[in-house]
C-alpha cells in the first residue's frame, strides 16, 4: 500500500501567515484602546479623590461658613457659587454650587463638579451631589 505524502504549498504557508499577522495586529490594537481606558480611569479616581476631599472639608464646616453661602439665590450648576479652583494635578478645575432649603427646608445641596479637558477638546465632567443639615 502506497502512502500519498503531500507538502505544504507556498500559497498556503502565505496564508497561514496573513491571518496570523491579522490576529497579532488586532491584539496590538486592543493595547492601545486598553491603555487610554486605564488613563481616563486613572482621572476620574484622581478626580473623584479631589472631590471626595473637598466635599468632606465642606461637611465639616460650619453651617453658615462663607464657603457654604448660595450665592445667586438657586441651584444654578452651570454658574458655581464657588470656584473654578484648581485641582492638584493642574489639569483639572474644581468648582461648587450651594442651593439653600434644598431638598428639605434648613438644607443645603451642594453639588461639587470637577472638570478636565478629554480627548479631542470636549470637557469631561464629574459630578457629585450632597446635602447638609443644620445640627
Amino acid at each position: 500500500m502506497m502512502m500519498d505524502i503531500r507538502g505544504v504549498t507556498l500559497i498556503e504557508i502565505m496564508i497561514a501567515l496573513f491571518v496570523f499577522t491579522v490576529g497579532v495586529l488586532a491584539v496590538a490594537s486592543m493595547q492601545g484602546v486598553g491603555m487610554a481606558g486605564i488613563a481616563k480611569a486613572r482621572l476620574g479616581h484622581a478626580y473623584s479623590l479631589a472631590a471626595g476631599a473637598h466635599i468632606e472639608k465642606l461637611l465639616s464646616m460650619p453651617f453658615d461658613d462663607p464657603l457654604l453661602v448660595d450665592e445667586d439665590d438657586g441651584f444654578h450648576p452651570e454658574t458655581p457659587d464657588h470656584g473654578p479652583f484648581s485641582v492638584a494635578d493642574g489639569n483639572g478645575r474644581l468648582a461648587w454650587e450651594i442651593a439653600d432649603d434644598e431638598p428639605i427646608p434648613g438644607g443645603k445641596r451642594i453639588r461639587v463638579m470637577v472638570t478636565a479637558q478629554g480627548r479631542g477638546g470636549a470637557p469631561l465632567v464629574f459630578t457629585y451631589d450632597y446635602v447638609k443639615v443644620r445640627e
